[in-house]
């Protein structure tokens, strides 16, 4: 049979939530070509086959070629072994810089992508990794996996050049502090504050909405800048602004709720 054939079976056979398929599926994992053998990798994941199992399967091979293989697609198994596969395939040693630098990647987001618990330790050096994707992912699994040390190892990626790295610092840092697992850094709040005013509409969104886990009577001028954006900001992010405050018990997101919305009956009426 030709490639495109094999490769079209076992696509197939992952789509069809039959498990009866996985002892096929780990035969083709070894396939002479290795676009098949990826997808069969894939199929055995979407089936809940075993990650072990699978690596099993590709012994066969030369072992640079099993981690071609298998990273792509560890991001879909659900066994806590797949951590340590992804650690010990950050860094390889036997293959091209580049290939090496998209399997490192590959790695980090089957840590990140729906993080398990003991993914939380090496996500952590991660936060400093050359790759601005591999930072941002790493930032927002420890937003869900993370603990309150994490805090002090996301503020630096504050003031990271790259946009998504900043949003999903914020975001992970306000998710820490929303779930209890630590109290509002107060080193955070001049920083979130200045973010306020970026010049990126996300920076400035994921910076108010972080706001709300600041307490605005221990962050008054953080607080005032929400309440700024609030009273004559625009758009989403002044919807953003009044939950901010609202979220804070802060006394005025009433009075600006209901000033908002005068102003939107107003802008109703002229335009009837």
């Amino acid at each position: 049979e030709a490639p495109a054939v094999r490769r079209a079976a076992a696509f197939a056979l992952g789509e069809l939530e039959e498990a009866a398929a996985i002892p096929a599926l780990f035969r083709a994992a070894a396939d002479p070509d290795r676009e098949t053998g990826m997808l069969a990798i894939e199929a055995v994941a979407k089936l809940g086959g075993d990650v072990i199992e699978a690596g099993v399967a590709l012994e066969p091979l030369p072992e640079p070629e099993r981690w071609r293989r298998l990273v792509p697609y560890l991001f879909r198994f659900r066994q806590e072994a797949k951590v340590a596969l992804a650690v010990a395939a950050l860094d390889r040693k036997d293959l091209e810089p580049s290939e090496r630098a998209t399997l490192h990647a590959r790695a980090a987001f089957a840590l990140a992508r729906d993080p398990l618990p003991a993914a939380a330790e090496p996500l952590r050096p991660l936060l400093t990794d050359s790759d601005p994707w591999v930072r941002s992912l790493a930032a927002r699994a420890l937003g869900q996996v993370g603990a309150a040390e994490d805090l002090v190892r996301l503020r630096p990626l504050l003031v990271d050049a790259h946009l998504g790295v900043v949003i999903q610092a914020l975001r992970a840092g306000q998710r820490l502090v929303a779930e209890g697992k630590s109290a509002a850094p107060a080193d955070w709040a001049p920083r979130i504050e200045e973010l306020l005013s970026d010049s990126r509409s996300g920076v400035r969104l994921a910076a108010i909405e972080a706001a709300a886990s600041w307490p605005s009577q221990a962050n008054g001028t953080l607080a005032e800048g929400v309440a700024g954006i609030a009273e004559s900001g625009t758009g989403r992010e002044r919807g953003a602004a009044l939950l901010s405050l609202a979220a804070n018990g802060d006394g005025r997101a009433g009075a600006l709720v209901e000033k908002a919305a005068g102003a939107e009956d107003a802008e109703v009426r002229a335009r009837a």
